[in-house]
């Protein structure tokens, strides 16, 4: 199962700054998303990819793609947080990725969704791959892009 959520922010909403508190995210949690057995595909023009702790973080700028089993989307821009959890029966990564200008990825299955910022939520066994990037960059900390804040605040949000 898939979690899509569009969040429509109004024309006057800002950043706020400083960093938001993103909780960790388990199989044991309430409204744990369930797991998947898929690979996820993301791909950009030019990505970013950086640690916070244990999660490791990408910011997919220029069309940017993401593709897990039958699911599909594409956006402007977007940014996915990854984080591992291990189990008993294996590895399992638990994807968040937010949406800027959200559409369906043609070609891929009917769990799809469109809005001007859209979060979703998944958990794999499968692997994570960076399919034909255009750019990459290793990142010692988040960069600065408007994109980056909101995401923080809607995972947090969704684990609240």
């Amino acid at each position: 199962m898939l979690l899509a959520a569009a969040i429509v922010a109004p024309a006057t909403a800002q950043p706020q700054p400083g960093p938001t508190s993103v909780p960790a995210a388990t199989l044991d949690a309430p409204f744990a998303d369930p797991r998947l057995d898929a690979d996820l595909a993301l791909t950009a023009m030019r990505i970013t990819a950086w640690d916070e702790g244990a999660t490791h973080m990408l910011l997919l700028e220029g069309d940017a793609r993401f593709e897990l089993g039958l699911r599909g989307f594409t956006a402007d821009a977007a940014v996915v947080r990854i984080e591992t959890q291990t189990t008993d029966t294996g590895t399992v990564r638990h994807v968040a990725a937010f949406f800027e200008n959200a559409r369906p990825l043609p070609g891929t299955g009917p769990i799809t969704g469109a809005g001007p910022q859209m979060l979703v939520t998944a958990a794999t066994t499968g692997a994570v791959r960076l399919d034909r990037p255009g750019t990459l960059i290793r990142a010692q900390a988040a960069p600065d892009h408007r994109l980056i804040q909101p995401a923080q605040a809607s995972v947090a949000a969704r684990r609240a």
